[in-house]
């Protein structure tokens, strides 16, 4: 299981269902649903080595939620290509313009330092276990079991190992990769990591999860 590439361009995108208004909780996981083929496209997958989802609020535009979509690109031209052909062609999706989109340009790639490389594999691993967990296991399941560990496992200090483990083993094919490469400490590990001094790894479940968020008391 590879790394993201220390050198890639940043692009962020914002999705809606057809009628392009917010999106409530299950309206959130059937437009989710409706973009995983996208994932799974060669020509995204070749030139898109990670990204992350979740449920967010445009609060400079109508201050309804949509998907966001942020993904780690090689290959601008060919990511965005490949995203405006899903969409053309799957018409029940839309991209909803909003003011904190981006779309990269040709050019020099970026080149992350190892703390945001950790940072942001650590979004990609958490965005495809649970893609596969919301999946396989269901978002409702998903959602009881985060919200418990987020307010009641996590103030009593139990490790998130010992809540999500079983239920990523059985229902994730990705997480159980992770294990065989021994990775899965480190994703642990980064789930209660304070990553770059303010960003709480469970907060990016919590928020792709769509379940409520309130601030972390360290």
């Amino acid at each position: 299981m590879e790394n993201l590439p220390q050198e890639h361009l940043t692009g962020i995108e914002f999705f809606r269902l057809a009628d392009r208004q917010p999106l409530n909780a299950d309206e959130y996981f059937k437009c989710l649903n409706l973009l995983r083929p996208l994932f799974n496209d060669p020509s995204f997958a070749s030139s898109t080595p990670g990204f992350y989802l979740n449920r967010i609020t445009n609060t400079q535009d109508d201050k309804g939620n949509s998907v966001r979509l942020i993904y780690y690109t090689t290959d601008p031209v060919m990511t965005l290509k490949s995203i405006d052909e899903f969409v053309a062609q799957n018409t029940d999706l839309s991209i909803f313009k909003s003011v904190d989109a981006n779309r990269p340009t040709p050019g020099p790639l970026s080149k992350h330092d190892p703390e945001e490389l950790r940072f942001r594999n650590f979004l990609n691993r958490n965005t495809q276990i649970c893609l596969e967990v919301l999946e396989n296991y269901g978002p409702h399941s998903l959602q009881e079991i985060v919200t418990w560990y987020r307010y009641i496992g996590l103030a009593k200090k139990i490790h998130p190992k010992l809540v999500f483990e079983s239920v990523f083993k059985e229902y994730s094919d990705y997480f159980k990769e992770l294990e065989k490469d021994s990775l899965d400490r480190q994703y642990w590990e980064d789930l209660v990591f304070v990553h770059k001094g303010k960003n709480f790894g469970l907060h990016f479940m919590v928020n792709m999860i769509a379940v409520p968020e309130s601030e972390y008391n360290f």
